[in-house]
């Protein structure tokens, strides 16, 4: 009988544990390993970013990185939070990329991006594109910016890729990057 109930009480312990997550997931700083000079530039975003600033945000992505390689590819990964219970965001993203003088010499414009995360649960984010090579020899550093952020409920949203399809599409994002010339 005691060993039913030990049973009994350790399944619960890791249904527990499967099915209510109490912190976000961090995937971390994935592409850093993948991109090294002189082939590749990177650039990491210490901090998170939340939309809108300030204290009440719609979402918050932490871990944003970029990685882009002299022939044109890029890669931002990052892990997005939706702050909001059965809420999803659509949004679009400018990234700049600026000289050593400060001078904007590019923007490139992301699609419209759905994304939908169950709240506190951060998942990955990924956004790849070309540029012209000739940016990537003048560029310096780059930055990004929100274009247009609606939040909406989630099944509003066209796409079907949540949890473990978010986290495939990272996975073979990184795997292409990394094999791209």
């Amino acid at each position: 009988m005691k060993k039913v109930v030990a049973l009994g009480l350790c399944v619960f312990a890791m249904l527990e544990v499967a099915f209510s997550q109490s912190e976000k997931i961090n995937n971390g700083y994935n592409l850093e390993s993948y991109c090294s000079l002189p082939d590749c530039k990177y650039f990491k975003f210490n901090n998170n970013i939340g939309f809108p600033q300030g204290k009440m945000t719609d979402w918050e992505m932490m871990h944003a990185e970029i990685a882009v390689k002299n022939t044109g590819s890029y890669l931002l990964t990052g892990d997005m939070d939706i702050k909001k219970e059965e809420m999803g965001v659509r949004l679009t993203l400018d990234i700049e990329f600026f000289n050593a003088g400060d001078d904007l010499i590019h923007t490139a414009q992301t699609a419209l991006l759905e994304y939908y995360s169950e709240p506190n649960y951060a998942e990955p984010i990924v956004v790849k594109g070309e540029i012209p090579q000739d940016v990537i020899e003048q560029m310096a550093y780059l930055n990004f910016l929100v274009v247009e952020s609606e939040t909406v409920p989630y099944y509003e949203l066209a796409t079907n890729c949540y949890g473990p399809c978010n986290n495939y599409q990272l996975n073979a994002s990184i795997k292409a990057f990394k094999k791209s010339k």
